[in-house]
């Protein structure tokens, strides 16, 4: 992929990969990616990591995934598309906790639809727009309602929880 910092390969054997304490900076192109690629067996952890002035902080190709996405107390900032993409495809545990979003005029997260449990605890959010300048495209995630898990998250000082107004399915 171009423009990315670690492209996860497809036919790579990983069993577990953690990507602690990096800071991922772009040159703000909307074609620049921190993390990308795709591994259906694979199980990322991603903590203590900083994304800032990316187009897309993590995203997955479309038509594939990981076998687990797991992002911890990581920072988005100043991310032009979209923080975390898991594209049309996906279909492992997507977990995002403690992180923080600010400064984005992109969106936060947005998925097609998948089987795995959609966990989104104790994240911050401030002042981020939705995609495209759209506050109702900032939050686009269609998981199974039996297999969610969201609470503790605020948004710009108050407590948030995403409903289908912000895109949750």
């Amino acid at each position: 992929q171009a423009g990315a910092c670690v492209v996860i390969n497809k036919d790579a054997e990983i069993n577990n990969l953690v990507l602690d304490n990096i800071t991922f900076v772009g040159d703000g192109n909307k074609n620049s990616y921190g993390i990308t690629g795709q591994n259906s067996t694979a199980s990322i952890i991603v903590k203590n990591c900083n994304f800032s002035i990316l187009g897309y902080a993590i995203q997955t190709l479309s038509g594939g995934g990981y076998g687990s996405l797991i992002v911890e107390e990581c920072t988005f900032d100043n991310i032009k598309s979209w923080a975390i993409m898991p594209q049309y495809g996906y279909n492992g545990d997507l977990t995002i906790n403690d992180c923080t979003f600010k400064n984005s005029g992109g969106g936060l997260v947005k998925t097609g639809a998948f089987n795995g449990t959609f966990t989104f605890t104790n994240n911050t959010i401030t002042n981020c727009t939705g995609h495209d300048g759209k506050d109702t495209k900032w939050f686009e995630v269609n998981a199974s309602a039996a297999t969610k898990v969201i609470n503790g998250n605020t948004k710009d000082g108050v407590a948030w929880t995403p409903g289908e107004a912000n895109g949750l399915k």
